[in-house]
């Protein structure tokens, strides 16, 4: 199991610092806004489909699905999906994960 903390919330969003998320083991978890997104995050700087997190051999890794602002870990924007390329990162205990740079 994934948990994701957050250390910062966006004013205007139901979530505040130290909420915290659970990303289930079972096939890729999306995070979005967008009605079909298995951590909802309703606010406007995250997409419909903003990134996703996949569990292989018990490791986590994240994925940027062509947000708009684009998807960081530990301040390393991860290049977004596309029909050639697909870029993971694998997560570490500790590892920040950003929408962009503040």
């Amino acid at each position: 199991m994934l948990i994701l903390k957050l250390l910062e919330a966006p004013k205007q969003t139901q979530w505040s610092p130290g909420s915290k998320f659970t990303v289930a083991p079972n096939g890729p978890q999306v995070l979005g806004r967008g009605p079909k997104s298995d951590l909802k995050f309703d606010h406007p700087s995250v997409s419909v489909d903003h990134a996703q997190f996949i569990n292989k051999d018990k490791a986590w890794f994240v994925e940027d699905l062509g947000s708009r602002d684009g998807t960081r870990i530990n301040g390393r924007r991860l290049q977004a999906r596309s029909p050639s390329f697909c870029e993971q990162r694998m997560l570490g205990d500790g590892d920040r994960l950003f929408r962009r740079r503040a």
